[in-house]
């Protein structure tokens, strides 16, 4: 029996790592300029996975790189925002972000080279095959793009409004909250919102 087959072969190597970004103590992300709740593992990519020792298979906290945040999601640059509205309020530059709008980091399509140009047979498990033509799909990653809302408090100190919309990376985005600072390509200088107790 001839079968004819269209084979296309996706180039990406996607490795999970035991080395996190994060760790999380007492809830929150530790050493990080913004309070980050133990909630957004899954946003930071931060899952469990499935590792075999000697035969046992452990679940393990391992580190991707496909961030995925959602809309209306909020990150104050203190605990207090989360714990003591009035402290947060009253302090030097307090600011919270929220996501606006944001598309994942992933992979796209880069490029897709037809290797096979006129058909070939192959020979497998005795049957043969017809490859009619083969593909290389390359990917690369997408750093994916978010619109985020810089809020501060208003003149009396009473809630937070709205200063400025920024549109960032999202792999920029997670490095924001972790440092507190970003280069704006729209004021072409480096912005820090880190809080200031």
């Amino acid at each position: 029996m001839v079968e004819k087959n269209n084979i296309e072969l996706i180039c990406r190597r996607v490795e999970r790592t035991e080395q996190l970004i994060a760790k999380f103590v007492n809830g929150y992300a530790s050493g990080w300029e913004f309070a980050i709740k133990e909630v957004f593992k899954d946003s930071l990519d931060i899952k469990k996975t499935d590792k075999t020792i000697n035969k046992k298979t452990f679940k393990i906290w391992t580190q991707g790189i496909l961030y995925n945040f959602d809309i209306g999601d909020v990150f104050y640059n203190n605990i207090s925002g989360y714990e003591n509205w009035k402290e947060f309020l009253k302090g030097k530059n307090p600011i919270a972000l929220q996501v606006e709008f944001s598309s994942s980091s992933g992979y796209i399509t880069k490029n897709i080279k037809t290797i096979l140009t006129s058909p070939i047979e192959i020979k497998d498990n005795s049957k043969i095959k017809n490859i009619d033509s083969l593909k290389i799909i390359e990917q690369t990653l997408n750093k994916g793009n978010m619109r985020v809302l810089v809020l501060k408090p208003n003149e009396e100190k009473t809630k937070l409004i709205e200063y400025k919309q920024i549109n960032i990376t999202v792999i920029d985005f997670v490095s924001l909250l972790q440092n507190g600072s970003f280069y704006d390509k729209d004021e072409k200088k480096y912005i820090s919102y880190k809080f200031e107790g």
